[in-house]
């Protein structure tokens, strides 16, 4: 990717691990351009599905908090538009797993995919041998002295995923 190149960092929260059974309750997305953040997005989602009692703990997303957020059908034409608008690429931590619910429950809802190229910071941390034992979100947060005040909530992961991308340019780059 050219050094000016956008990329869309994105992080999802949902229901579960199975992007065929489970849905999205939540989506952070910062954009990165020339070495800076550009923008930033998120929303709630209303799943419409029950969220387990065990991922309102982990995220904080209560069933109450989505009620009356709009669902994915409705609001995915607007998350696809924050996306691609200008993107190289799609960033993420494990962005496999993000990108395989967004595009699962487009095509569920009847709408075209997503295709951009992916960039993942947990691949990345590998191929970079950072001395981390473990190539987590929370890891790599810690080994870069990046603040994060809402673990587990989608702008906060996806901001701190994006900070994450800008040390590994900078260590690329010089």
């Amino acid at each position: 990717l050219p050094s000016n190149s956008t990329i869309s960092v994105i992080d999802i929260e949902t229901t579960g691990l199975s992007a065929y059974n489970n849905r999205i309750t939540e989506i952070g997305i910062v954009k990165i351009t020339s070495g800076k953040i550009v923008s930033e997005y998120s929303t709630l989602i209303n799943p419409e599905q029950f969220i387990p009692p065990y991922i309102t703990q982990m995220t904080g997303i209560t069933n109450e908090l989505v009620y009356g957020k709009p669902t994915f059908r409705e609001i995915y034409p607007e998350i696809k538009k924050h996306i691609e608008s200008g993107s190289a690429a799609l960033g993420g931590h494990n962005v496999s797993f993000d990108y395989r619910f967004v595009n699962t429950s487009a095509l569920r809802n009847g709408y075209k995919q997503i295709t951009l190229p992916s960039l993942c910071t947990c691949r990345l941390a590998r191929r970079l041998n950072l001395p981390v034992h473990s190539k987590s979100l929370d890891n790599l947060s810690k080994f870069y002295g990046i603040k994060r005040t809402r673990i587990h909530r989608a702008l906060d992961d996806a901001r701190a995923t994006a900070a994450i991308f800008l040390h590994f340019f900078d260590k690329m780059i010089n």
